[in-house]
């Protein structure tokens, strides 16, 4: 069914939580990676890689699931400018929040096969993402973060 969907956004995603609840996360990620090149609004991007880093790192392919983030972080605008009006003003809210959130998930992910170096990178890329969104979607991930921190820590 996959490869023969095309570029129908809506049915990609269907596909995607269909493929997602019968625990097959490596065609979940493959359906998400189709959908994600076809969204035009930074938003979206972001949104959609989220979920993208999300399936691979369910898969189990921490290394995939590493390269999601960067999208979705690309997207917000982390370092430069935000490409769309609205998308810093929702990266400070639930899109920055979800972003981040990943981010430490996969930093506990990495740290837990003992992947230092990766770990280590999502930690800090998390922590920037923390300091650029609203104080309170930040404070509601805390005990993540702690949490990454830890893991960091010991790894």
């Amino acid at each position: 069914m996959l490869d023969d969907t095309g570029p129908d956004a809506r049915r990609l995603r269907e596909l995607s939580r269909a493929l997602e609840d019968i625990g097959d996360h490596a065609q979940a990620a493959r359906t998400r990676f189709n959908l994600l090149s076809l969204h035009d609004t930074a938003s979206d991007r972001a949104s959609e890689a989220y979920v993208l880093a999300r399936r691979e790192r369910r898969k189990g392919d921490l290394a995939a699931a590493g390269r999601a983030p960067e999208r979705a972080r690309t997207a917000v605008g982390l370092g430069s400018p935000a490409p769309d009006a609205d998308v810093a003003g929702r990266h400070r809210r639930g899109l920055g929040r979800l972003i981040t959130e990943e981010h430490l998930e996969l930093t506990l992910a990495t740290a837990g096969v003992g992947d230092a170096d990766l770990a280590r990178a999502r930690s800090a890329y998390a922590r920037i993402l923390l300091d650029t969104m609203g104080k309170e979607s930040a404070r509601a991930l805390s005990a993540l973060s702690t949490q990454a921190k830890r893991a960091v820590a010991g790894v």
